[in-house]
């Protein structure tokens, strides 16, 4: 049994030389191909192009009302060279539109201006083959329409579902860099936004300092920000505990009545950031009870802690409900 050897067959693939039968068949596979390629471009075939359209001079007290649209589709049918060239020049080109030069009609607070796209693929047309047609256009006009435009700051409200790792709070309400946007459009619709809103952004298991990329949420086609994009920060820190004592104050009291609460405070049991441990004072809550709930006959009166602050999570308080006496105030000597 004979096994080849791989010096030998290396040897023997050094040894060839291509003869001339070889440069024939490489020659002729060339020219084959070349041929074919030619006949394939003069065949005939369809496309679809894209047209991007810029417009320029738009003047500092109009805005579009809506957005114009930003590209045009065309479909041709053409010999594949002439397709290719006009593919190219079509990709490679921004066709501009000069506002400044279109002639505009005014309806109401607005004004309009057609262009038909016949026009725009005509210009780019020009100078390239004339075996092309065009077979499809997927809108027969652009129309521009423009109103009173204005710039106004728009404060970023940040859009957010967050949950936080156990013993982490937010050291602030998660805010947006920049948090006022610059934004430039109709008047009419300015004038009814104070703020633009982020896309919504879920945060999940906060232990640290975050910062994530957002888009702006708005109507492309009537607002135009200065940025589309905004930058959401959240910073986190570790709890601690503490306890605080605060008064408890009788609202909706007759005319003429006098409550006396027993006991007249109550011991709060809260958590808050480290930031915010040292300025928790008694004056940042408002702690309740309601007179009316003395018609109900109760033998206390139920505490109602009604507002706190943000960053200040309520543990536990005690008592939660209190012993009362109720006056006359003309019997008080």
């Amino acid at each position: 049994m004979q096994s080849s050897d791989p010096a030998d067959t290396k040897s023997l693939f050094i040894r060839y030389k291509p003869g001339r039968r070889f440069y024939v068949f490489v020659i002729s596979l060339f020219l084959a191909s070349g041929f074919w390629l030619l006949n394939a471009l003069n065949k005939t075939y369809n496309e679809e192009i894209e047209i991007t359209l810029k417009y320029i001079n738009l003047p500092e007290d109009r805005a579009f009302s809506p957005v114009p649209y930003r590209n045009i589709k065309i479909e041709l049918s053409g010999d594949g060279y002439g397709l290719i060239q006009f593919r190219d020049v079509a990709e490679e080109d921004t066709v501009v539109i000069d506002i400044a030069k279109l002639h505009f009609e005014s309806y109401g607070r607005k004004e309009r201006a057609s262009i038909p796209t016949s026009v725009i693929v005509n210009d780019l047309k020009s100078g390239l083959s004339n075996n092309m047609n065009v077979t499809r256009i997927n809108r027969d006009t652009i129309e521009i329409v423009t109103e009173r435009g204005t710039s106004k700051e728009l404060k970023i409200k940040p859009d957010y579902s967050v949950t936080l790792a156990k013993g982490m709070v937010l050291k602030k309400p998660i805010y947006a860099v920049p948090e006022w946007v610059n934004t430039n459009g109709p008047i009419s619709v300015l004038d009814e936004l104070e703020e633009l809103k982020t896309d919504h952004v879920y945060l999940d298991d906060l232990s640290e300092y975050q910062e994530v990329e957002v888009e702006l949420s708005y109507n492309a086609k009537l607002l135009q920000p200065e940025v589309s994009t905004v930058r959401l920060i959240a910073e986190v820190e570790a709890l601690t505990e503490g306890e605080i004592e605060i008064p408890i104050h009788v609202e909706n009291i007759p005319e003429g009545k006098r409550v006396r609460l027993l006991p007249q405070i109550i011991t709060l049991k809260y958590s808050t950031g480290l930031s915010h441990y040292d300025f928790i004072t008694p004056e940042l809550f408002d702690v309740v009870v309601n007179y009316e709930n003395v018609l109900k006959n109760p033998s206390k009166l139920p505490v109602t802690i009604r507002t706190y602050p943000s960053y200040v999570n309520v543990i536990q308080y005690v008592p939660e409900r209190v012993d009362y006496l109720i006056m006359d105030l003309e019997d008080k000597k």
